[in-house]
């Protein structure tokens, strides 16, 4: 652990659910994230989730990538995912690791969820669970030098910041009041968000605010936080900031608490049982016992021998790896034209005329004042307006217009091009073409016969150093005209739609007379890809059905021939 601090002994701290939205944001991020090697993209996880028994609404639902505000809905999705059950034994062997990889994925989040919600938890259980959300972490950023493709830095650096915090606090409190209670609940922001929502909804339109202003509303809300704390059923508060209590660690939700708060825990928190080091420790060896073969215990020795931190795993502070990943945002993606996002506010919504008939949405609203005063001659102020033959209010008028300008991609990153209705990105108008096309594969894209659904392996050809190479590859996502699918049929792939997102295997030749397979073919997979991820055209992918080796029990390789 990193034991800097600030004058007065001051750490920073990061709020849990902010920590929980970056998480749920990683998983629906366009690029995916790299968890030991695989990628991990939201159609694959949409893959496992369907797997897994989750209905299409219900994913729909969870993976809805405009409602990044939503708490519950962001424990709901972070806790499928620690819930997916063990792979078969009869499940390919792609599939198998991708399962693997998300349940590694999974248990960071359990363990970082988890301390600040179920309520039976002692406080040495809460900080064993940080410990190992802090060394599960620290093992995703550094395994591989992974870095910001497994996690953002900034994302990363906040549950460090986060995890020691909690230690901190902890400690300060067993050194002032060795018989005190310390609830890890109070840390972060959200105390203070709901005395900022309470002073906000008393100023109401008011925004500016002196001094006694200022103070005068604030004593209000606390006098009303005193109030919800004597009586809980009162506060009902905002449904996207509200999270579930459970009483188990499967998550479980438990009915008869509404509220988290230190009334409600039930767990010891009293400081003076807690042994800090002990906690800490048992946080590291319980990373290491989820997957003893992923050298968990090695890397964090190897972290020890260097004299690094978590804070700094590869030597230098994050901020430097902050400013790289910044850098690296501002050019991705330039050249090869993954930005471009098809069109979804049409020309027919800004058609849609808010006002009468031939003045067009796009006139100042003091053009149609004028206009009414010429019409009716009063010269007099009024609320309404006319809007095909109906009495509309103004300000109704105004929403519904701005509803037609303004789209719902995202806007752009320049005021006076924001202002001017521009996006961010490219919109790329389709054509003729493209929309037969889009139909087409729309109404074929699930067969009885033989698909290639995301997680398959499939074969294409690779340049490098003017060399052309065979490639085995695994598919993470299918695209057909920048939508996203989970399988498609082999003959569509040749459509100029479709794109085809992939990462190549490891092969090793078999050459141990010793090896179980070695009768059998001649390369196998070893488990492991290439951190690279790329994309193709459809026509460049060939569809293949490689043998599957089960000489070790729940431990399938896939087995090629060449040559």
């Amino acid at each position: 652990m990193n034991l800097f601090i600030g004058d007065f002994d001051l750490t920073a701290d990061k709020d849990y659910k902010h920590v929980m939205k970056h998480l749920r944001n990683l998983l629906l991020h366009k690029m995916g994230t790299l968890v030991n090697s695989m990628h991990i993209t939201s159609a694959l996880l949409h893959f496992h989730l369907k797997e897994n028994n989750v209905s299409t609404l219900r994913l729909d639902y969870l993976l809805n990538p405009h409602d990044r505000q939503n708490i519950p809905l962001c424990y709901s999705l972070l806790k499928e995912v620690w819930s997916l059950r063990d792979p078969s034994p009869s499940d390919k062997p792609s599939f198998v690791a991708a399962r693997r990889a998300l349940q590694l994925l999974g248990t960071l989040f359990h363990h970082i969820i988890v301390p600040f919600i179920q309520i039976n938890l002692s406080l040495h259980e809460q900080l064993s669970h940080l410990s190992a959300a802090a060394h599960f972490a620290t093992f995703l950023y550094t395994i591989n030098g992974a870095k910001n493709k497994a996690l953002q830095s900034l994302t990363f650096q906040d549950i460090i910041l986060l995890v020691k915090n909690a230690y901190f606090c902890a400690t300060k409190t067993k050194v002032s009041s060795p018989n005190s209670k310390f609830w890890i609940i109070l840390l972060g922001t959200d105390r203070l968000e709901s005395m900022f929502g309470l002073v906000q909804s008393m100023v109401g339109m008011d925004k500016n605010a002196d001094i006694l202003q200022l103070g005068m509303w604030l004593s209000h809300a606390v006098e009303c936080l005193n109030i919800f704390e004597k009586y809980p059923e009162w506060d009902h508060g905002p449904k996207r900031l509200k999270l579930p209590a459970i009483e188990d660690g499967n998550g479980n939700v438990l009915a008869k608490v509404n509220h988290i708060n230190p009334n409600s825990w039930t767990g010891d928190v009293r400081v003076t049982n807690v042994s800090l080091a002990t906690s800490w420790n048992l946080g590291q060896e319980l990373t290491e016992s989820e997957d003893p073969t992923h050298g968990i215990a090695n890397l964090f020795s190897g972290l020890d021998q260097s004299g690094y931190d978590m804070y700094a795993p590869f030597g230098c502070d994050l901020k430097e790896d902050t400013e790289e990943e910044l850098e690296e945002a501002g050019t991705c993606h330039l050249d090869d034209g993954e930005d471009v996002i098809p069109q979804v506010a049409t020309e027919s919504a800004l058609q849609a005329a808010v006002f009468g008939v031939g003045e067009g949405p796009l006139l100042d609203l003091e053009d149609h004042v004028t206009i009414k005063e010429n019409q009716d001659g009063k010269g007099k102020f009024d609320p309404l307006i006319d809007v095909d033959g109906k009495k509309v209010l103004k300000p109704c008028a105004l929403r519904e217009l701005f509803k037609a300008m303004i789209s719902s991609l995202p806007g752009s990153t320049n005021c006076l091009g924001r202002v001017a209705g521009l996006t961010r990105f490219t919109v790329k108008e389709p054509s003729a073409t493209d929309t037969v096309l889009t139909s087409t594969v729309t109404s074929e894209l699930i067969l009885d016969g033989p698909s290639l659904s995301v997680g398959d392996p499939a074969a294409t050809l690779l340049g490098c150093e003017g060399n052309i190479f065979l490639a085995i590859v695994q598919v993470n996502e299918i695209i057909v005209d920048h939508l996203s699918v989970l399988e498609i049929s082999p003959k569509l792939l040749v459509g100029p739609i479709v794109m085809i997102q992939f990462q190549v295997y490891q092969l090793i030749e078999v050459t141990d007379t010793n090896d179980p397979d070695y009768n059998d073919e001649n390369w196998k997979w070893n488990w492991k890809m290439e951190k690279k991820v790329l994309k193709t055209k459809g026509s460049c992918i060939q569809v293949i059905d490689p043998s599957v080796s089960m000489c070790i029990p729940f431990e399938p390789i896939y087995l090629f021939k060449i040559g």
